[in-house]
Order: C-alpha cells, then sequence, then structure tokens
C-alpha cells in the first residue's frame, strides 16, 4: 500500500548576497603556513542540459589556463607565493563559488594577494592567448580520453559520487563514454571570446570574500583590511599589460640515436615477465597486465645513493640534487616551456636521489610511452642548469619551512626522528639555514655523477604495456644511455639504533591534547617469512588496540600501528605505535596498551582476532595482485633485497601458516620493555 505520508520540502537555505567586500584575518601561533585567497560567490550554474555542459566546459578552461598562469609565476626565481589555485565550484545548493588562493611566505600576505589580483585582473582585461586554449582543449580532451579509457575499471566509489549528484542535485547521471562524446562534439566549438566572457561572468559581479591565514608572532605584520582593500584599489587602477605566450618549437629531442641491441632475453611465466639485458648492460623488466587500460608506471633503480658521499661537508650542500633537476625542465625546455611541449600528454617522469639508491620512477598513458622513453633519456643525459628555478626552488622551500617548526606535531615527528637515528648528522630536521648551503653546481655536478653510467640500472614497466611495441623505444632510449660497467653499492653510513629506554616529553601547542608514540627497534636479518610474521603481528595489534583503547576505554579516536623489517643497510626490525589523548590519560593508557603487547608477547592472538587477520590479508592480496603499483613495488622490493620475487606468490601459503604462536614469537623477537623509545607531547605550559 503507497505511503499517504507526504514528501517533505526539499530546503534551499539562500547563501546572502553583499555589495561591500567581507574580510576575515585569523592568526595562530601554531600555524606552519601562510596562506590569501579570494572567493567570489555567484549564482550556480545548471547541471541538466548539454548547454549546462558546454558552460561547464567553457568555465573548465578558464580556470585551467589561469592555474597554467599562477603556476608560471610560482617558478620565478623569487616567486610571490609558492603555490596557487583558481577553481570554480558549487559552495551551496544556491549559491557557487570561484577561488583564488596562493600559499604565500609568512611575511608575503600583501604580495602574494596583489599577485593573484594582477594575474586575475589580466586575464579578464587581455583575455587569453590562441595557444593557451588550444593546450587547455587539448588537456581537457585527453582527460576526457583516459576516463572513457579506464570506464570498466572505474571503482565503486566514482559511480557512486554521481548516483549521489543524481538524487540530491538532480544531475544527470552520465558515463565517461557519454562524457567523452559530449567532450568531442562541444569543444571544437567554444571559441576564446566564449571563454573570456565565462570567466568575466564569474568574477566581475559577485560578492566577494578575502581570507587570510598567517602565523602569529612578535615582529610579524599581518596586512589588515584597509591594507588589503588599498591593494585591490590599486591593481584595478594600473595598467597591466597582456599574457605573453612564449613556447620552445624545438622537438623535445634533437636527434634520434640508433636502437641498440638487446643482448638476452629471460621470461617468467610465473610472474608474467619479461627480462631484456641492453648492450649497455642495463635490465628491463617489463610486466603487462589488464589491471588498468591507459597506464603503465615505470621505477628505475641503481644502488648507491647520497651513503657514497664521504665527505659529511659536501653532504648537505648534494642533498636536494634530483629535486633540482626535477624541477628545471629537461634539455631545451624550461619547466614552463616544457609544461606547455608536453600538453595533452600523460607522461609523469621524476628523477630521486635517496640514501642507498637513484633512479627515476613516472607514468605515462601507452601513447605516450614514447615521451616517457624520451624524457628518462632527458633527465638522465641533459639535465638543466638553471639558475632561475634553482633560485624559485630555494624560495619555494623557504616558505614551507620558515615556520615548520611553529608546528607542533613537526617537533614531535623531528623528536622521534633523531632518537630513532642517534642524532646522526645526516638525520637532522629541515631547516630554513639549510637552504643556503645548497649549491647548483656541486648538486649538479653529484647528479651527473650518480647518473653517469646506466649499467647497473634496472627499469621496471608494469601495465598496459605491449613487450613488441616497446621493443623499439626501449632499445633507442634505455639502450643509449651511458654504460661503462661500473659496479658499485650503497655504504653503511653508520646510524646506530637507540638502545635501553630513551624517553622524551615535549610541551608544545595550547591545544587540550596528547601525543604518545613508543617504537621498538631490534637488528634482525631479513626473510620473508620473518617480514610476513612481524606484518602479521601489526595487523592483530591493530585490532587489539582498536578495541582496548578506543571502543573499551573511549581513550583515543584511533590508535595507529606501524612495522617493518628492512634489510639495508642491515636487517631492521621495527615497530610503532601512536596515539593522541586527553593529556591526563597519558599513563593510564600507556598501561593498557602495555597490557596488550604483554599479552601477545605471553600468549599470542585469540582465534577470533586471528581469524580477522587471516581473512583480511586473504582479501588484501586478492585485490593487491590486481594492482600495478602493488606489483612494481614488490618487484623492486625483491630486486633492492636480492630476494626471489616469486614469493609475492605465495601469500596464501604463508596466510595458512599463521599460527597464534609465529605471532607470539614475533611479538618476543621486538617487544622488549627494556630497549624503546617513548616520546610524548604535552601542551606548553603557560
Amino acid at each position: 500500500m503507497p505511503s499517504t505520508e507526504q514528501r517533505r520540502p526539499l530546503l534551499q537555505p539562500e547563501v546572502p548576497d553583499h555589495e561591500k567586500t567581507l574580510f576575515a584575518i585569523t592568526t595562530d601561533p601554531e600555524a606552519s603556513s601562510s596562506g590569501v585567497s579570494l572567493l567570489i560567490k555567484h549564482e550556480p550554474w545548471g547541471e541538466s542540459t548539454v548547454g549546462d555542459f558546454r558552460d561547464g566546459l567553457r568555465g573548465g578552461l578558464a580556470n585551467a589556463m589561469l592555474r597554467a598562469r599562477l603556476a608560471e609565476i610560482s617558478r620565478q626565481a623569487d616567486p610571490p607565493f609558492s603555490g596557487a589555485f583558481a577553481m570554480d565550484r558549487r559552495m551551496a545548493r544556491t549559491k557557487g563559488a570561484f577561488t583564488l588562493r596562493a600559499t604565500v611566505k609568512e611575511d608575503g600576505v600583501a604580495r602574494g594577494f596583489e599577485a593573484l589580483l594582477t594575474e586575475l585582473e589580466r586575464a579578464t582585461r587581455h583575455g587569453f592567448a590562441p595557444g593557451e586554449l588550444e593546450r587547455a582543449k587539448i588537456e581537457v580532451l585527453r582527460q576526457a580520453e583516459q576516463a572513457a579509457a579506464e570506464m570498466d575499471k572505474t571503482e565503486s566509489q566514482r559511480l557512486a559520487r554521481s548516483l549521489q549528484g543524481y538524487f540530491l542535485r538532480g544531475t544527470p547521471y552520465t558515463d565517461a563514454a557519454q562524457r567523452l562524446q559530449l567532450v568531442r562534439d562541444l569543444l571544437p566549438g567554444v571559441t576564446l571570446p566564449e571563454v573570456e566572457a565565462r570567466l568575466r561572468e564569474l568574477t566581475e559581479k559577485g560578492s566577494r570574500v578575502v581570507t587570510v591565514e598567517a602565523p602569529q608572532r612578535d615582529g610579524l605584520a599581518i596586512p589588515d583590511e584597509a591594507a588589503l582593500t588599498a591593494i585591490m584599489t590599486s591593481v584595478a587602477a594600473r595598467d597591466i599589460p597582456a599574457y605573453v605566450d612564449a613556447t620552445v618549437e624545438a622537438p623535445l629531442v634533437p636527434a634520434v640515436p640508433a636502437p641498440a641491441a638487446i643482448t638476452a632475453r629471460e621470461h617468467d611465466e610465473l610472474l608474467g615477465t619479461t627480462t631484456w639485458t641492453l648492450a649497455n648492460g642495463a635490465r628491463v623488466v617489463l610486466k603487462p597486465t589488464d589491471f588498468k587500460n591507459d597506464e603503465i608506471l615505470m621505477w628505475a633503480t641503481s644502488p648507491g645513493g647520497t651513503s657514497l658521499i664521504l665527505d659529511d661537508n659536501l653532504h648537505p650542500r648534494v642533498t636536494a640534487a634530483s629535486n633540482i633537476v626535477g624541477s628545471s625542465g629537461a634539455g631545451a625546455f624550461d619547466p614552463t616551456a616544457l609544461q606547455k611541449k608536453l600538453a595533452g600528454k600523460l607522461v609523469r617522469v621524476s628523477p630521486y636521489i635517496s640514501t642507498y639508491e637513484e633512479g627515476l620512477r613516472g607514468s605515462a598513458s601507452p601513447q605516450d610511452f614514447e615521451t616517457l622513453m624520451q624524457m628518462t633519456w632527458l633527465l638522465a643525459t641533459s639535465p638543466r642548469e638553471d639558475a632561475t628555478a634553482f633560485k624559485s626552488l630555494l624560495e619555494r622551500q623557504r616558505s614551507f619551512l620558515q615556520n615548520r617548526a611553529a608546528d607542533p606535531e613537526a617537533a614531535f615527528r623531528d623528536t622521534i626522528s633523531v632518537v630513532l637515528t642517534g642524532h646522526h648528522p645526516r638525520r637532522q630536521p629541515p631547516r630554513v639555514e639549510d637552504l643556503d648551503r645548497l649549491d647548483l653546481a656541486a648538486s649538479l655536478a653529484f647528479y651527473r655523477e650518480r647518473f653517469a653510467d646506466f649499467s647497473d640500472f634496472t627499469f621496471f614497466l608494469v601495465g598496459a604495456i605491449d613487450p613488441a611495441t616497446a621493443e623499439p623505444l626501449v632499445r633507442t632510449w634505455l639502450g643509449n644511455l651511458p654504460g661503462t660497467a661500473r659496479r658499485e653499492s650503497w655504504r653503511d653510513e653508520g646510524i646506530k639504533l637507540p638502545t635501553g629506554v630513551q624517553e622524551r616529553v615535549l610541551h608544545r601547542g595550547t591545544e587540550p591534547k596528547a601525543l604518545v608514540e613508543m617504537v621498538f627497534t631490534a637488528r634482525h636479518e631479513w626473510s620473508w617469512p620473518a617480514e610476513y610474521a612481524l606484518d602479521s603481528l601489526t595487523d592483530v595489534l591493530r585490532i587489539r588496540l582498536r578495541e582496548s583503547i578506543r571502543e573499551d576505554k573511549s581513550g583515543t579516536y584511533g590508535v595507529r600501528v606501524g612495522g617493518g623489517l628492512t634489510a639495508i643497510p642491515y636487517g631492521l626490525h621495527q615497530l610503532s605505535i601512536s596515539w593522541g589523548c586527553d593529556p591526563t590519560r597519558v599513563t593510564e593508557l600507556t598501561e593498557a596498551v602495555w597490557a596488550q603487547l604483554n599479552d601477545i608477547a605471553a600468549n599470542g592472538p585469540d582465534a577470533e582476532t586471528l581469524a580477522k587477520v587471516t581473512a583480511t590479508q586473504r582479501r588484501d592480496d586478492e585485490l593487491n595482485l590486481k594492482r600495478n603499483d602493488y606489483w612494481l613495488a614488490a618487484l623492486v622490493q625483491h630486486h633492492r633485497q636480492g630476494s626471489d620475487p616469486h614469493l609475492m606468490l605465495q601469500t596464501n601459503a604463508m596466510v595458512d601458516g599463521l599460527t597464534a604462536d609465529v605471532i607470539k614469537a614475533a611479538a618476543r623477537s621486538v617487544i622488549d620493555p627494556q630497549n624503546v623509545v617513548k616520546v610524548v607531547m604535552l601542551p606548553q605550559e603557560n
């Protein structure tokens, strides 16, 4: 029988407009960064018709071009902000909001706000260049194509959000293929004047709100409402020239080398991998999958890293070498020119130099695989010496580090780190003054030395990769990387583990909240069963501590348990347990945690907990073996440790053999009341 109850009317509360600009300026002694934003409220856009979809394209293109300009500004030698964005969204059922926001130096609110307003004014007065619109259209189309290509792999959560929009707002439920067809039909007809008009519609008539967030400390002046109003008036009256769309028309790589030979080929039927050894000594491991239709992941690795720096005075001058090169563009292209050159290509690749290895990580669509190979070649053979990019990186890092120490949680984490590494000089927390020690020439020299020989590199390629299609590109670009048969390994830097009971108590922050972390470390030779046992112990502890500390005692929102067994530079067990709580309950909850740890070490887990753990592990393994990133990380891990990669296929066998005694033994091997680091952070007194 149908319900006779009348449906309640849907409430549509109005967000009020206002002629006068509103300001919200707030400071906080614990703030670790400064930010400024301009929000312009406007009537909400429609979402029901093809015309509404086209208007959305107009606005999306305008925002994309404005974001690209802001990113270009952030790469200046002395940028007014370390990062900025432009976006337009529905802030409520009855109101939309266009937002400009920038993260700035602690004393850079006024300058950053002025830069945001100037760029918005430049765009609304002079519009955009044809090249900007062309690149933005390419990006929009390529994103729609990728979404359609992955449509049958779409996660349920994304589908649920679309259904939610349909039921709550009446938004038409379209799939990725339908959206791609709309983009293909409508995008070519969107003109530059239409996009420029859309930006003016969003920004010229709405109610304005300016917000500022900044640290609170003596001597730091934050602009008030009058100062911010003066900046808005000044920018509006200023003569602002049009944007110049500078591009580099040269090919990404000026000359294509002849393909090198593959000297050895192997195939592993169980893993589904193909391994090539190239003439320069580099090895390439390919794992074709069908988990994603438009994704190839790459990870190249070689042992060495910063551990091979013997001079402790050189170490702080070059530790940012890979970040410097990665933010400087590649070959003939500075960062902005490179971004424009790669418009519409789904390619990402970055070099890294960690403590014990160097390498490159990246990803690409199958259709952009050649560009991924070319970018790898350029970053390896043609790192740019770009003084502007170097200065820009330093200033952006300076903005990030200026008030990092004011963040209580940063101080908490830093304390744990330095205690666990024995206050080693190479493991100190980052500081602003460290930036002044970085040296561009020395960093580039160190980078070139680390990437001078690829004979001991191994490249892993996982995803929608066809070996036959990839082979000529791999031979051309990876096969011609320099190789001189150099054989080296990482060096133990001599970091000593803490011994005994190490306790630290910090007083930071004004919030009535405590943070507690206990870390257990122990030397232990690496093996796959030992690593699995410790992972299972952490799984058990997550359940037991959640039930006892969170649910039974209502002492915290959650207990975090982490752990692992590493092999480099030596076998090391580590188990960490952390939680936040009322400062008055630190002792009580610490005792409760110890009670659980002692019980696990004495008796192992109960049958119910063990059953939960094994069921979760089987399900996780089933899902993991269908993920490209899992395969990539596992193959790299086994290569790095010299272990058998077939072990990753034996998880179910390991689960079959998991018993309470296995977990009890793991607990006894790492949980030692006489060998623990404990750090507690309490509110600052007075």
